[in-house]
């Protein structure tokens, strides 16, 4: 993670100064190839290239300096998951290390239980599923990799984790009946453990998309876009400032539940006029 944001620091510092990347690699006798895999946080930092690259950009103040070089050099340490390289995909090495740096995760499964809250049988039982090809040695590689993972929650400073499951994240079997039992009973268990972790099942008959907009209760209903009251859509506020949608002629109809960000960005193409083609 600090790798990531030293290298869009010196992307910043770059474009500010002006230079492109040919620019750049010229005023410090390297290539630019080595400037863009330096900004896009591949590899390590060297100290006197990343040096020569600040005082090209314009940065002289020796404090300064020091202080960035000595966030390249403890950005430039491997994190824990290095030595897990040969089992974790490369897609997934930011994810984990965005996950080491974090002070708040907030994730939503709808289809089994997140990997920072499994058992080690349900991981088990998921990767011989997932990864039926993989060896023995992989295959433990694997659950190790995991249970790494979750330490970053038993540490005295954990994330807060917030987790939004589906019903059938709980119901869909993943081993034996054993295994789904203690993993039932594990998220009494973690909370308990760890502080600072947030879960909450949501039915699978509960508020989502195309959900019977009657399922929601006949109170709350407002037409904020009527013209006397004759408006055919019908508005009703949700927890988490969410809003829910419907026909106002069909009060059975399936709802439109929308995100606060996409109430806000419906409203302003509204007001900016963007929907105005759709009257005519």
């Amino acid at each position: 993670m600090l790798r990531m944001i030293l290298a869009r620091q010196l992307q910043t510092l770059r474009e500010k100064a002006g230079l492109s990347y040919e620019q750049a690699a010229q005023a410090i006798y390297s290539s630019e190839w080595t400037i863009r895999r330096m900004e896009r946080a591949e590899g390590g930092l060297k100290p006197l290239t990343v040096k020569s690259l600040l005082m090209a950009y314009g940065i002289t103040d020796v404090r300064e300096i020091d202080a960035f070089l000595a966030l390249a050099k403890d950005a430039s340490e491997p994190g824990w998951w290095h030595s897990y390289d040969d089992v974790l995909p490369a897609w997934f090495r930011t994810a984990v290390g965005l996950e080491a740096a974090a002070s708040l995760i907030r994730a939503y499964e709808p289809q089994v239980i997140p990997g920072l809250l499994q058992t080690e049988e349900y991981i088990r039982a998921i990767t011989a599923a997932s990864i039926p090809a993989a060896t023995t040695d992989q295959a433990e590689r694997t659950v190790a990799l995991r249970l790494a993972r979750q330490q970053l929650l038993r540490r005295p400073d954990p994330p807060r984790y917030q987790v939004v499951m589906d019903e059938t994240a709980l119901r869909r079997p993943i081993g034996t009946r054993h295994i789904m039992r203690a993993q039932a009973a594990s998220p009494e268990h973690t909370t308990a453990l760890l502080r600072d972790v947030l879960k909450e099942t949501r039915p699978m008959d509960q508020i989502r998309n195309g959900m019977p907009a009657a399922s929601l209760g006949p109170d709350g209903w407002t037409k904020p876009w009527s013209d006397n009251g004759g408006s055919c859509l019908e508005a009703r506020k949700l927890p988490g400032g969410r809003a829910a949608l419907r026909q106002s002629a069909d009060p059975d109809s399936p709802a439109l539940i929308l995100e606060p960000h996409e109430i806000r960005a419906f409203i302003d193409g509204a007001k900016a006029g963007l929907a105005d083609d759709l009257l005519t």
